[in-house]
Order: structure tokens, then sequence, then C-alpha cells
């Protein structure tokens, strides 16, 4: 097949959770033999090797621009801000020219924001949500400290008057945007040709919702040849990777150094943390603490795990499952998490990971962690085989032949223009 995938961020350069499911997408589709070409609505990331695969580049709407679609979607409209953001009639005939003069079989869709793009063409097309926003945004609306801005990445190209302005009147239309997301995912959802989401739960939820199959596609990882091993014990550290630019993992660092460290310090617990990910040193100044050290951003997340035994994932914020945790799982790590760590994954305390809801409990786990050896290595080699049968790129590879024959089958809901 001749596939057209819309995304709307580079999916190269610096590895993001999003750009980690974009990039096992592309390989997936690859090893299935299709071909592939993107639509980015972004920029090439400065310094971001050259893509191997054919790229239309359409960049986004400006600053100005996209502040004042930001006001009218909190004021008034049918569309979620999300769509909003994205909506462009020069990139809309821009998109379809591409369509028409590619000889494409299938469109794929990254998430909402790029669903309109893709049923104006007219050709048979799937949304992939990645994650159920509508979900997301109720978290952040049941809880004011997890709140993220709802320009999420846009948010980054606006100058800071601009960006503070948004965040306010985002920030006022926070439960408006869950509404309407709840409504736009169905709308879209019944108008694609098919519907995946990374997480089954949220699958199940949304075909209940849309009464119509919805897929769950699991971003995948690699599974390294030989797991870590606990020969990392010895230097006392545990590992935490993410990158502060996004909201929850900013969130999981402050409640570490906020609680979970005084509480190792109550217990006579000297472990130390590094921290993995891009860190502003502003960021830094904040969140230094006694034994919490910045390595930055690093090109082989995987390389760098091999060197711990214990990962620290202390999130209290965010939805869907979380692709760090996974990648710490496949290298044989044993995770100590928070309930957040570990939505959408079928994995238990003492079994799979360690789990904490308080920061004491996160605190004694991590001490018991480094004092019981043995159990590290079983917990560990658990968390590795779960990983192996649900999350890997043969079994990614192998739902998307599935998702894609149907496709060659026919149509499975009339697409409609918005």
């Amino acid at each position: 097949m001749r596939i057209l995938y819309l995304v709307t961020r580079d999916p190269f350069g610096q590895s993001s959770g999003r750009k980690s499911v974009f990039r096992t997408v592309l390989r997936a589709l690859d090893r299935l033999g299709h071909d592939v070409e993107l639509v980015v609505f972004d920029e090439p990331e400065e310094g971001a090797a050259a893509p191997t695969l054919t790229c239309h580049w359409l960049g986004r709407p400006g600053p100005a621009v996209a502040g004042w679609r930001a006001v009218l979607a909190a004021i008034g409209g049918r569309e979620s801000l999300n769509e909003a953001l994205y909506r462009c009639k020069r990139r809309r005939e821009r998109v379809c020219e591409i369509a028409r003069t590619g000889g494409f079989d299938v469109v794929l869709a990254d998430m909402i924001r790029t669903a309109p793009y893709a049923a104006a063409t007219g050709l048979p097309w799937i949304l992939d949500l990645d994650d159920l926003l509508s979900e997301r945004y109720r978290a952040y609306a049941a809880d004011k400290g997890a709140r993220e801005s709802l320009l999420g990445y846009y948010g980054r190209g606006l100058p800071d008057p601009l960006r503070r302005l948004a965040q306010w009147v985002a920030g006022l239309a926070l439960s408006r945007e869950r509404g309407l997301l709840e409504r736009r995912e169905v709308y879209w959802a019944r108008r694609a040709d098919a519907v995946s989401l990374v997480s089954g739960a949220e699958a199940a939820r949304l075909t209940t919702r849309a009464d119509r199959p919805v897929a769950a596609m699991p971003m995948s990882v690699d599974i390294p040849a030989q797991p870590a091993t606990i020969a990392g014990l010895a230097r006392r550290r545990a590992v935490f990777v993410g990158g502060l630019d996004y909201q929850p993992n900013l969130d999981a660092l402050r409640y570490y150094c906020g609680e979970v460290r005084p509480a190792l310090e109550r217990i006579g617990c000297d472990i130390g943390l590094d921290v993995v990910g891009r860190a502003e040193p502003a960021l830094r100044t904040e969140l230094s603490c006694d034994r919490v050290n910045f390595l930055g951003y690093v090109d082989d997340v995987m390389a760098t795990l091999s060197g711990y035994t214990v990962f620290v994932a202390p999130l209290v914020s965010g939805t869907g499952i979380k692709t760090k945790v996974l990648e710490a799982m496949a290298a044989g790590l044993t995770v100590v998490t928070t309930p957040a760590g570990i939505v959408g994954l079928d994995i238990r305390h003492g079994e799979h990971c360690l789990l904490a809801r308080s920061p004491e409990e996160m605190a004694t786990h991590l001490r018991e962690a480094f004092e019981r050896p043995d159990e590290l290595e079983d917990i560990g080699a658990r968390a590795r085989r779960y990983v192996a049968d649900h999350f890997s790129h043969e079994v990614l590879e192998a739902r998307w032949r599935t998702l894609l024959e149907g496709m060659s089958a026919g149509p499975g809901v009339q697409n409609h223009a918005a």
C-alpha cells in the first residue's frame, strides 16, 4: 500500500513519548512492505538527521494566528481547541493535492488534530488517536496541580506574552474543551474507516461510546538482548527518564524532590536519582536537592538504562501508557512507580513492579529494592517478559497487518466530510 501519514510534530530528532509512537508505527509499516510518505505540520528539528523517507513539511500557523484561533475556540464554535489550532484552508488544499497526485491508498491521521485533513482527501483513512484527550483533560480538571496547558507542544512556538495569554484562555476553557473533545472524538471515530488507540482499555471505552470497533495499537519498544544486571546496585542510584518541558514529567520530579526525597531522608536512605532528559537551567535550579543529578538529553536511552537496576517513575499526572515505563521494563529494571505510571498496563505490585501510593511507600520500596537483589532480578525478568509479549515490534507489526488487511477488504464506516 501507499500510505500518507499526517503527523503534528517532527518524528525525528530528539525523542519523546509521542515521537516514539511515530517511529514504531513507521518501523512496522516499513517491515510490512508499505510505502509511506509523511505530511508534517511542523518544521524540521534543528540538528536532526535527514529523514530517509519523503516528508512534506507544512509548518504550523504563526503565533498570532494560533493565538487568535485559541481565543475564538474558547468563546464559541463546535471545534475543539486541538482542531482549531491546526485548521488552515491553505494547508488542507496542500494535503489534498499531495493525496491526489501521490497515488495513495490510505491516509493515516495523527490524533484528532489532523482528522479534518484526512477526511478532506476523500481516501480511506485511519484515525490514530494515541490516547483519549477528553480523559486527559478530565484528569487535569479534577486536579489543579496536574493541569497542563491545552496548547501542549504547540505553545512552545509562541512568544512569552502571547503564550501566557493563551494559557490563561486555555485554562478558562478546560472544562468546555473536555466536553467538546468527548463529542468530537466520537464524531471523527464514526467517520473514519478505521480507528486506533494505544491503550486497549481506552480502545474498549471508545468502542462503546462510538458504537464501532476501535483497534488497540500499542507502541512498541526495543527488547535488549541482555537484561540489566544487579551490578548497578553498588552505585546506589536509580534513574528517571523524561524531559521537563512536558508537564507530567515536571510534576513527577517536583513530587520526588518535594515529598519522596524527604521521606527517604526520614528513613535514613541515601539512594540517589539520575534524571535523563531535557531540563532548562531554571528548572534544574528549582529542583536541585540532595542526591539528584541531571544528565540531560541522551541519544540512546536503552544504553543508558543498562547501567542501572532501579527505575523510578513518580508520576502524579498524565494519562495513557508511559513509554518510559515500558522501556525500563524491557531493559529488565525494577520499576518503582505510582498508579499513574502503570495506567493501561496489566501489571501487579510485587510481580512486575513495586507500586507506591504515597511518598512514604515509594521511599520504603526504594530502600527495599536496593536491599533485596534476588527479588529485583525476578521482578525485572517478569516485567521484561510482559513487555516482550505485549509491546514488542513483532506484536505491533501483526496488529497493523490485521488493520490494513481490513482496510483492503473495504471501508468499515462511510466516510463523510466534517
